[in-house]
């Protein structure tokens, strides 16, 4: 055997070596310049409450992390369970300032002078696709007997289970003869709602066939304040003009009132109350 031949060997574990001292200077590399953050599994509705079920962490570089992605550290600070007050697309990054962590948290949008009602509407009544959670509307009891602007959407699903994410551990929901998830006598799937209303309006309102109108102009802070999304366009008649002490500039936790104001979801809840529809 010749001297070349003896080597062969030899030189292959060197190669080896030398690849799988690449490989983990490359994987420690890596790790030292990613981070994690958490993302949805798959698409959340606002309020929802939400668990390793429905996040995962995702290795991304450190450069590309803000301050306003929750990582991987920060969720397991929080017993891996909180509640998103904002809507989630699958895949996508979760913002902390929409993160809330309280165990009433789902309701946090509920202001004291608001009560939590169900009621029920059609895909068509409802705007299915177009209204979600966390949307302000108009409700509009069927034959115009009460119309109740700058109502929030909690919930709103074709089935009592669809409100099941934001609900929290031991209540549940079902559906009452005039809400279940059959069809309507017009033959429009039945919706099921849970809506924040004014509380002298609560009672009207629960249990009660509505429609809703989506109000563009304005949203709902984490507090339950509303704001406007944007200013108004030169000429543009954009207008958000909620009741007085509900507007996110009368909110003691949110000074500037431009905004969503990030907060435990202890923050201006008050006791709120749930009617009718179960």
């Amino acid at each position: 055997m010749s001297d070349k031949t003896s080597k062969f060997p030899l030189i292959i574990g060197v190669v080896f070596i030398l690849l799988a001292a690449v490989g983990a200077w490359w994987a420690i590399s890596q790790a030292q310049n990613n981070g994690e953050v958490m993302v949805a599994k798959s698409n959340i509705s606002a309020y929802s409450f939400v668990s390793d079920a429905e996040l995962e962490a995702l290795s991304v570089p450190l450069s590309s992390i803000t301050g306003d992605d929750l990582t991987k550290k920060e969720f397991e600070d929080m017993n891996s369970k909180a509640v998103i007050s904002n809507p989630v697309l699958s895949g996508q990054r979760i913002d902390k300032r929409y993160v809330l962590s309280a165990e009433n948290a789902s309701f946090a949008a509920v202001l004291p002078d608001e009560r939590i009602v169900a009621a029920n509407s059609s895909v068509t009544g409802a705007a299915i696709g177009t209204i979600q959670a966390g949307d302000v509307v108009d409700v509009t009891v069927d034959g115009g007997a009460l119309s109740s602007p700058f109502s929030k959407v909690l919930c709103i699903a074709t089935e009592p289970s669809g409100c099941s994410a934001i609900l929290p551990a031991g209540v549940d929901i079902n559906a009452d003869d005039s809400g279940d998830s059959g069809s309507s006598s017009s033959g429009d799937q039945s919706v099921l709602l849970l809506l924040a209303v004014p509380t002298d309006e609560a009672s009207a309102i629960s249990g009660q066939s509505v429609t809703l109108a989506l109000n563009p102009f304005c949203r709902v802070d984490n507090n339950g304040y509303f704001f406007s999304p944007r200013a108004a366009a030169a000429g543009e008649a954009f207008v958000c003009e909620p009741p007085d002490n509900r507007d996110a500039s009368d909110n003691p936790d949110n000074l500037d009132g431009d905004g969503p104001a990030p907060t435990d979801g202890t923050g201006a809840t008050g006791t709120t109350g749930t009617e009718g529809g179960s």
